[in-house]
């Protein structure tokens, strides 16, 4: 298969330059016109398998006795996986194309794309993953949706570094040891996470605060029912129904009521 492709392509190519094109314009115009042809092709198989997923995979999730299936499809897993689908012809792009600075530009392109859609992946998975939790304990009182949260920032950091070391064009270490000199500049982007987070682990395991707690925080206007404690903000739903937001670390460092 590599090998008709490769002679189609310098067929083109020779074709071209016969008719009085230069190498340079030839290269260029097969290139040009092998990408039209391979996104045309990446985007037919990938709304093909999209609508067959679409088709099928709802009634099979209604037929099973599970629920976890069913949490799979709501987080939209199987949809995101549809995805792989459009981008998937675009590894076979150095046989198709000609010009090696256009190649190098889609590879990139392409690394870039799997690695986002990687990462919606595995923010629909973990999603999924606490929801399951959730139904199978709804009494523990455990504030794991912290611990999700710093994970998916974890998780997105390092697809963040995979897609910089792309557009660098640097080995994934390289760009890990250069982040290392940068040490003081990531505390200073991450302080309110790492805060948060060591706030959280702190109301959580002293039980200063839980979800459905009254709390009264005169400092921030708060008086009413927590409702949500995640990595960055506890957010309180007030008597009168207007929503207080509190970064987690102010609860530990200043005065509040807990009227539990």
């Amino acid at each position: 298969m590599n090998y008709y492709i490769i002679t189609l392509r310098e067929l083109s190519i020779s074709f071209l330059e016969s008719i009085g094109v230069s190498n340079t314009w030839a290269i260029l115009i097969q290139s040009v016109l092998a990408l039209i042809f391979i996104f045309i092709l990446s985007y037919a198989i990938g709304k093909l398998g999209k609508l067959l997923m679409q088709k099928y995979i709802p009634q099979l999730v209604s037929k099973t006795k599970t629920d976890w299936d069913d949490k799979l499809f709501k987080n939209k897993c199987f949809e995101i996986l549809s995805y792989y689908l459009f981008g998937i012809i675009f590894f076979w792009i150095d046989i198709f194309i000609a010009s090696d600075t256009l190649r190098k530009f889609i590879n990139t392109i392409t690394g870039t794309y799997f690695t986002i859609i990687t990462l919606l992946l595995i923010n629909a998975l973990l999603n999924t993953a606490y929801e399951i939790y959730k139904d199978r304990k709804p009494n523990d009182k455990a504030n794991l949706k912290i611990y999700l949260q710093l994970l998916k920032v974890l998780v997105f950091s390092f697809g963040g570094i995979i897609i910089i070391s792309f557009f660098a064009n640097k080995n994934l270490i390289d760009i890990l040891k250069g982040l290392g000199a940068m040490a003081a500049i990531l505390l200073i982007v991450y302080k309110d996470t790492i805060m948060g987070f060591v706030a959280g682990i702190s109301l959580s395991t002293n039980k200063m605060v839980e979800v459905g707690d009254w709390i009264s925080v005169p400092k921030h206007d708060a008086d009413g029912t927590v409702i949500d404690i995640g990595l960055n903000t506890v957010k309180v739903q007030n008597f009168d129904k207007t929503i207080t937001t509190i970064p987690p670390y102010k609860l530990v460092s200043e005065a509040f009521t807990n009227w539990r």
